[in-house]
């Protein structure tokens, strides 16, 4: 960066305030576009980004391209909970009041993986305008079913059903309520638990693939380590937990609340 930008508003008010004074911003290109940039910073007090930083930083743009465009090996699984929040809006579409459940959801449902993907899909309010309109439009005499629209992401899978709310003085309808379902990946569950465990990394990573049932074996090829290390790591795992067998594992984690 250079003298320009250490003066700059960005860097004093935004920069400055998370001790992030060196930037290494690396463009991560997929197909010819671009979907994002990965940003490091290191605070004032540490050496700037070298030469050879920025090269191995860069070697990891290939890693990042194959995730991103690597399909799952199976159908995503959701557990079956769902957390609920509501919505109020007005036949407009203009949201006027929200739970805090609600508005968790909503941030959650319009996170997008990466930049572009927000660009080149429908804002969720935009959305939610189209579920008032079409109440309207039922309100006039149109025939269909109640309005709702789904939405999946990484987070999760998002369910959104509008309804009309009847004020108890008139008969007129002046508001809508909307009801956020929202439910979350197992994989996703398994991990927020298994953060929390006192657990090395790589006991981290056995403790999710001993969960989905994947023999020592398997595992030990993925971590590209012994299948003698993955059993001591799983007996370490037992013991650290409190579990007698791997059977116990999966009941363990999704025991565990979720911590958003």
């Amino acid at each position: 960066m250079d003298d320009q930008f250490y003066k700059s508003d960005v860097y004093n008010i935004i920069y400055r305030a998370f001790d992030m004074h060196y930037t290494s911003w690396i463009k991560v290109p997929i197909n010819d576009s671009q979907v994002g940039v990965l940003g490091l910073y290191r605070s004032k007090n540490q050496a700037d980004f070298s030469s050879g930083d920025r090269n191995q930083i860069t070697s990891l743009i290939a890693y990042l391209s194959h995730a991103y465009q690597a399909k799952p090996n199976q159908a995503t699984e959701y557990g079956n909970t769902a957390s609920q929040g509501m919505l109020i809006m007005n036949p407009e579409g203009r949201l006027i009041y929200q739970c805090p459940e609600a508005k968790r959801l909503i941030q959650l449902a319009d996170t997008p993986r990466t930049l572009i993907d927000r660009r080149q899909n429908n804002r969720l309010l935009e959305n939610l305008k189209k579920l008032a309109d079409d109440l309207v439009s039922i309100h006039r005499g149109k025939e269909s079913a109640i309005p709702a629209f789904d939405r999946v992401n990484p987070y999760g899978a998002f369910s959104f059903k509008g309804y009309w709310l009847n004020n108890l003085d008139s008969d007129s309808n002046n508001m809508i309520g909307v009801t956020v379902k929202y439910r979350e990946p197992i994989e996703l569950k398994l991990l927020r638990a298994v953060r929390n465990f006192p657990l090395s990394p790589t006991q981290k990573e056995v403790a999710m693939l001993l969960a989905k049932g994947i023999s020592f074996e398997q595992i030990g090829r993925k971590l590209h380590i012994k299948q003698n290390t993955v059993k001591d790591h799983a007996g370490k795992i037992y013991l650290k937990l409190n579990i007698r067998q791997r059977g116990d594992l999966l009941p363990l984690l999704l025991s565990v609340n979720s911590v958003h």
